[in-house]
């Protein structure tokens, strides 16, 4: 009995280390395989997992690369092209240099120039009437107009080209028709007149176009040169175009029909004066007519001629001395007032006030001297006194 219980326990005691030493070994080898699994690197992707195979490009993509290529062939060829006609040029150049100039032909004309001689002008005469001296008058009306685009753009007035002069009269020139431009050179309106004639200034250094009853056109829309009557047309009133800072002398020379015959006399001075004993003896009578300081003094006289004197300057000072404005005039004329006084009537010149330049208005500009002594001036015996 005893050793069947001895037999029993020893039996137990055994099954029970068992277990324990079994569940020990267990335990630990899963803690080693964790440590090795987590020592050893994971493998990277392979290939196939980071690179899919590419997909097959749309319809439309493909259509757009094929027309690029379409595209740069085009322009290769043009550009081709573009050389092949520049080099033909070149050789029409040289063949066209080597003909004497006896064989080459004569510019076409212009069929702008024929509407323009076509368009019918007041006086002239009826188809079956040819004056002969029609194609003089003709071509004189083509190089007037020649001139004066001439004249413009050699002192870079760009804005204005002249398209029709009409008939030529005695100081003036009607109708005529001038486009507007903008500074590229792009038509903005237009100005019609029935007569053009210039007011030049040699002391001035200017030139003025004097537009009469006419209008300017923009946008369709008319703005006529000055107030138009319930009764009248549409072209009334002056427009004056002041050009500064040139020589007249061309102008007077290539224009001298739309220049008065005041201005067409070059002579400054018919030898009868003293002119430096006159311009003392005049500017000591401005200096009396005003006061200690101010009043307008003579700066400068170019001659006299019969009762004008030419090409004179004159300088208006304040009461402290100081000038008020500057006057450059070609012909100056002394005259009594009918109520006292003297006055200058200038004609043909600017002023300059403040270091701006401006035409005189009408052509003409008057001094008034209420305080000069209408005596003593002729005691003096001035030119036109």
């Amino acid at each position: 009995m005893i050793l069947r219980v001895a037999c029993f326990v020893a039996l137990f005691s055994g099954a029970f280390l068992c277990l324990i030493f079994s569940g020990d070994d267990r335990e630990g080898g899963d803690s080693v395989v964790a440590s090795v699994q987590a020592v050893t690197p994971e493998p990277p992707p392979t290939a196939a997992a980071s690179d899919p195979a590419p997909r097959p490009e749309p319809d439309e993509l493909q259509s757009l690369r094929g027309r690029i290529a379409e595209l740069e062939l085009l322009l290769a060829k043009e550009r081709q092209r573009t050389i092949d006609r520049e080099q033909e040029w070149v050789g029409f150049l040289r063949a066209m240099a080597q003909l004497p100039i006896e064989q080459v032909p004569e510019r076409p004309e212009f069929l702008a120039d024929a509407v323009i001689e076509r368009i019918p002008l007041e006086g002239d005469k009826p188809d079956g009437e040819v004056t002969p001296d029609s194609d003089s008058t003709t071509a004189r009306r083509r190089q007037l107009m020649l001139e004066l685009n001439a004249l413009l753009v050699s002192e870079q007035v760009l804005s204005m080209d002249v398209l029709e002069v009409g008939r030529i009269h005695e100081g003036w020139c009607g109708p005529v028709v001038v486009r507007l431009l903008d500074e590229r050179g792009r038509p903005v309106g237009l100005l019609a007149a029935e007569r053009l004639r210039l007011e030049v200034s040699r002391a001035g250094f200017g030139v003025t176009l004097v537009f009469e009853e006419g209008y300017e056109r923009h946008a369709g829309v008319k703005i006529s040169f000055g107030p138009v009557e319930a009764d009248g047309g549409e072209r009334t009133g002056v427009r004056r175009i002041y050009l500064p800072d040139l020589n007249p002398e061309p102008w007077v020379e290539s224009l001298p029909e739309l220049v008065s015959s005041q201005d067409l006399l070059a002579s400054q001075d018919d030898g009868l004066w003293d002119l430096r004993t006159l311009r003392q003896r005049l500017d000591g009578l401005l200096r009396a007519a005003g006061s200690v300081l101010g009043g307008w003094r003579l700066v400068d006289l170019g001659g006299v001629v019969d009762k004008e004197l030419r090409d004179v300057q004159l300088i208006e000072r304040d009461g402290e001395g100081r000038e008020v404005r500057r006057i450059f005039a070609d012909r100056l004329v002394i005259e009594s007032e009918p109520g006292g006084g003297m006055s200058l009537d200038l004609e043909g010149g600017v002023q300059i006030r403040h270091g701006r330049r401006a035409p005189f208005l009408g052509g003409h500009y008057r001094i008034f001297l209420p305080e000069a002594k209408d005596g003593v001036w002729r005691a003096e015996k001035l030119p036109g006194l």
